[in-house]
């Protein structure tokens, strides 16, 4: 358990590692590169979503774990848009600290169940732990950048988005803490997570944050989600 949950610390600081590159940038992004990378940050998420994070709900869920996560995903999108309509997609600050903050939970949301498969796969076979350790690994600097960006077009302090990387990061130790204490032998569990986790991505992506990078500019916004599913299909590959 100790291992599991050091590799899995190790694998979070890399989200604070992608972060921090924003955090020391002193020049703010053009709204021709705000599309761009929250166009990247969409194409990003969406792969991990669905070819990182569905197969695994099938190798260790079935149709009732996929129903259940994905209604508990829509009840969540359907409480978080009570609290303020998307439908102007503003693009002041109060727009990007809504998307800022859209990111974080997505984030969030599937970095519990992420830490909880590292988990459930150390108790499997440590190699098997390590090379979802690694993999978690890469694909987290990007989405600490993602998650970053428009916190920082939105003026919020460099302390407070540190601090939002931060908690990102730490749950997934969380999540490897649970699957090694509580859900050792209830991988069902980590599926109806892990679908959840696809459902609210995917909803956030398709009615927050694509919005706004098309209404930016929609060609760098389209060319952003474009270079987000290559360079995680790039990782992808990379790691086998």
């Amino acid at each position: 358990m100790n291992e599991a949950l050091f590799y899995s610390m190790c694998s979070g600081l890399t989200m604070v590692a992608g972060a921090a590159m924003v955090i020391v940038r002193k020049k703010p992004l053009s709204e021709r590169g705000l599309a761009a990378a929250l166009g990247l940050s969409a194409g990003a998420l969406t792969f991990v979503a669905l070819l990182h994070l569905l197969p695994l709900v099938w190798i260790w869920g079935s149709w009732p774990h996929i129903m259940m996560g994905s209604s508990l995903g829509m009840l969540w999108m359907l409480l978080f848009h009570r609290h303020g309509s998307p439908a102007s997609f503003e693009l002041s600050e109060h727009g990007m600290r809504r998307v800022g903050n859209v990111m974080a939970v997505a984030v969030i949301l599937h970095n519990i169940p992420e830490g909880a498969a590292i988990g459930v796969g150390f108790d499997l076979h440590m190699e098997t732990g390590i090379a979802l350790v690694i993999a978690l690994a890469l694909h987290n600097v990007p989405e600490g950048i993602g998650m970053a960006l428009p916190m920082m077009a939105a003026r919020r302090p460099r302390m407070m988005v540190l601090a939002y990387s931060l908690l990102a990061a730490g749950a997934l130790p969380v999540g490897t803490w649970m699957g090694t204490g509580w859900w050792q032998d209830a991988p069902d569990v980590i599926a109806v997570g892990l679908m959840l986790a696809v459902t609210v991505m995917m909803g956030m992506m398709v009615r927050e944050v694509v919005p706004r990078a098309w209404i930016l500019d929609r060609n760098w916004a389209l060319g952003g989600v474009i270079c987000g599913m290559f360079l995680m299909y790039t990782i992808h590959v990379i790691h086998g």
